[in-house]
């Protein structure tokens, strides 16, 4: 998953289509070059192969015509048995190639001449092939096929001339180890080399493998090889190693194909040689042309990696240009998408990238603008619009409430006439009690004064605890001190048991070396045992006293850790109680100002009383009016309670459009803050 969210990313298919736009073109001239190279060492390799092949056989020529000329000189020189015998014994010493000299005549009188051979056993001219193909063809030299000397184990070739009347015959065998080595030292290319087949295809000169391999061959146009490994090598045939080898071919030139015995397929080219009908081929590797071709196609993938490197190097720099911009543009995008316009692409090149980097800053710039802008009239929108659907909601609220308080009036007013008359009674009633009211004030200014008198010394005694309490909190203090200083004590003691404990422990062990020692003095060391037994027995007291002490300090810790958290709780108490006093005496404090502004109230209450009184008169005339008034103020308390109720309708319509508009002003309030301008 990752290598495929890789491959879709700009940079990796930047870098894929240039550096294949690179290698590409690269590998095709490359290989075409290989190739063009490889079939030109081919070629070469073939021209050389037919020019080593036609000097063999211009070798093969010289070689044969010579001897064809002695032969035709020896035919003639010898008219009989008796006169042969000198004349063969001379040329065969004058010519080391000669392994033997026959003349046989149709009566089957023969004459066996060699400088360094013995005539064979059993030796039959007659039915020799050579005696055959000679009587067959008078007056002309023929070759028979090769084979390998039972005397000498060497390959060898009879030359044999019939004279023109057919009753005699001349024949010279001759050893082809000269030839053999002459067309052995012949190189094709760098390992080829030359074989020689007979007419028969027999092998007369060997690839350097030996006859070894040659029943592998893959022969083409035809061409077919056998062995025959039950044949019993004779003058005939090329002995190889599990017979004699012979090779078929299918025409007068052309190539086959063979296997070498390291499996190695080699092609040869061949032609026949006219004189004796023999097959020249020229073996060349197609693995040596492969060689040949190796170091251009190693130059050309070196070449090939250099420019690939240089090419990955440019490609990387031109991907590298054109992807950080896009890096930058996209992590400014990715900032303006979370909301954060304060981030600018910084891209410091004047192409079309720079180009598009600039466009999207002032992309950005203008949504910044647009963004502030909005959010400052939104903060304006939403403070208007909450201003609005309070003042529309009060608004309401106090019209709601009109329109029942003139509801309530327009009842009012009804009853307001009728009640005028009974409260023009009710004041001359309230007249004669406003009198009472005047005494009983001055009654209550005097018993407010005691009450101030009281309050005041309730206010001292609440002081006096307050100095109390405080006195309490500060013995608290000091007993929370003391405790403290007992943990720390019992710390101490703690810490002395500890060294008792370890020096009852030292003395124990002290104790337990001098009874060894005792032991070891023997009898003078048996009071010194018993001491130090006691010694031990003291220790171990000692170490059991330490435990005791140290556990009842333990149960004395527990007990101070109670009483020091039950001293935090008084404190916390103590603490409480001061301020619930200092609470009740600020509240004494209050009663006795109230209490004084009772008192002066009631004093100018009893004043006012004796006022109402002289204006109660007054105010009966004026009730007289009021009812007059009331009986038109019930008539508009009618017509303004329908107005209001139509005003209370479109108030409601205001709040409820002012609601609305402050929902979608904190919506828009909510969009806004996610931008960072």
């Amino acid at each position: 998953m990752k290598l495929k969210q890789k491959l879709r990313t700009v940079r990796t298919r930047l870098a894929a289509t240039l550096l294949t736009m690179l290698l590409l073109p690269s590998l095709v001239i490359g290989g075409f070059s290989y190739l063009t190279a490889k079939k030109q060492v081919d070629t070469q390799l073939a021209n050389m192969a037919d020019t080593d092949i036609s000097l063999v056989n211009s070798i093969v020529d010289q070689y044969i015509q010579a001897k064809q000329s002695d032969i035709g000189l020896l035919s003639e020189s010898i008219l009989s048995a008796d006169a042969a015998r000198g004349i063969l014994n001379t040329y065969t010493n004058n010519h080391s190639e000669a392994e033997a000299a026959i003349f046989v005549n149709s009566d089957g009188e023969y004459v066996y001449a060699s400088s360094n051979q013995s005539q064979p056993v059993d030796y039959k001219p007659l039915e020799n092939e050579f005696y055959t193909k000679a009587i067959a063809k008078p007056g002309q030299v023929v070759v028979a096929e090769p084979f390998t000397s039972e005397q000498s184990g060497h390959t060898a070739v009879t030359l044999a001339k019939a004279s023109n009347d057919g009753k005699s015959v001349v024949a010279v065998t001759l050893d082809l180890t000269a030839l053999q080595e002459t067309v052995g030292n012949i190189k094709v290319g760098m390992n080829g080399f030359v074989v020689i087949f007979s007419a028969n295809g027999s092998m007369i000169v060997s690839p350097p493998w030996g006859g070894e391999g040659a029943e592998e061959a893959a022969p083409d146009s035809g061409s077919t090889v056998s062995s025959d490994s039950s044949s019993n090598p004779g003058p005939n045939g090329v002995q190889g190693e599990e017979g004699p080898v012979t090779m078929k071919f299918d025409g007068d030139s052309g190539h086959i194909e063979q296997i070498s015995p390291e499996g190695e397929i080699r092609e040869l080219v061949y032609m026949t040689n006219e004189l004796t009908g023999w097959k020249i081929a020229g073996d060349r590797s197609p693995i040596e042309v492969v060689q040949a071709a190796k170091p251009i196609w190693n130059n050309t993938l070196l070449v090939i990696a250099l420019f690939v490197l240089l090419g990955a190097g440019l490609t990387m720099l031109i991907v590298r240009s054109i992807t950080k911009p896009l890096n930058v543009l996209n992590h400014v995008a990715g900032e303006v998408s979370r909301g954060d316009l304060s981030h600018s692409a910084v891209i410091g090149s004047n192409d079309e990238l720079g180009e598009l980097g600039n466009a999207f800053n002032r992309m950005v710039d203008s949504l910044n603008s647009i963004v502030s802008e909005v959010k400052n009239s939104n903060d304006q929108l939403v403070t208007a619009s909450e201003q609005l659907s309070a003042n529309a909601g009060q608004s309401a609220t106090a019209t709601e409430h009109i329109a029942q308080t003139i509801e309530l009036m327009a009842e009012g007013a009804d009853r307001q006439v009728t009640l005028v008359e009974e409260s023009l009674q009710t004041i001359q009633n309230v007249a004669r009690k406003i009198g009472h009211i005047a005494d009983n004030a001055s009654a209550t200014a005097l018993a407010t004064e005691q009450v101030a008198e009281k309050s005041k010394e309730g206010g001292l005694a609440i002081n006096g605890a307050v100095s109390q309490m405080g006195t309490i909190h500060h013995s608290v203090n000091r007993v929370s001190d003391g405790i403290n200083h007992l943990v720390q004590i019992s710390l101490e003691i703690g810490q002395i048991i500890k060294l008792i404990s370890d020096i009852s422990g030292q003395t124990n062990l002290l104790a337990l070396n001098a009874s060894i020692e005792a032991a070891r003095a023997g009898e003078h060391g048996r009071g010194f045992a018993v001491v130090a037994r006691e010694v031990g027995t003291l220790a171990d007291q000692a170490a059991d006293s330490a435990k005791q002490v140290t556990a009842l300090i333990g149960a004395i810790n527990e007990g101070i850790q109670l009483a020091e958290q039950s001293m935090i709780d008084t404190i916390g108490e103590v603490s409480t109680g001061m301020n619930v006093l200092n609470s009740t005496g600020h509240l004494f404090d209050e009663i006795t100002l109230s209490v004084d502004m009772v008192n002066s109230k009631a004093n100018e209450v009893s004043t006012m009383a004796s006022e109402i009184v002289q204006e109660t008169g007054q105010m009966v005339e004026t009730i007289k009016d009021i009812s007059h008034v009331s009986q038109e103020t019930a008539e508009g308390a009618q017509t303004v309670s329908a107005a209001t109720e139509q005003q209370l309708a479109s108030m409601q319509e205001i709040s409820s459009s002012a609601s609305y508009l402050a929902r979608m002003a904190s919506r828009l309030q909510e969009v806004t803050e996610k931008f960072k301008v």
